[in-house]
């Protein structure tokens, strides 16, 4: 009962029985695409789910690292800007 926590639910299977699990565990699955193939198609499919998430949670910036609240002189926010080359963003802060 402990590792429920760290478990993802990658899908639900068209067999029963997985229902009867997923509702024991709590959990609600990431997919619901009918499959019962066994082999770990919807294990498979849902990593690149979970692949992402994990992607937009750390390597996205926030509203405040973009600045995007703040516009430059020319009216332009900071989101909207290309990318600053190592030269401009200067010795030791990081590239965005």
């Amino acid at each position: 009962p402990a590792s429920r926590d760290y478990m993802i639910a990658g899908h639900r299977s068209a067999e029963p029985g997985h229902s009867i699990a997923l509702k024991h565990l709590d959990k609600n699955p990431l997919l619901d695409l009918h499959l019962c193939l066994g082999e770990g198609t919807g294990a498979a499919l849902a990593m690149h789910l979970v692949e992402a998430a994990v992607a937009i949670l750390t390597e996205v910036a926030t509203f405040a690292e973009a600045a995007v609240s703040q516009a430059d002189s020319h009216g332009q926010s900071a989101a909207l800007r290309p990318p600053r080359t190592p030269k401009q963003a200067g010795a030791g802060s990081p590239v965005r």
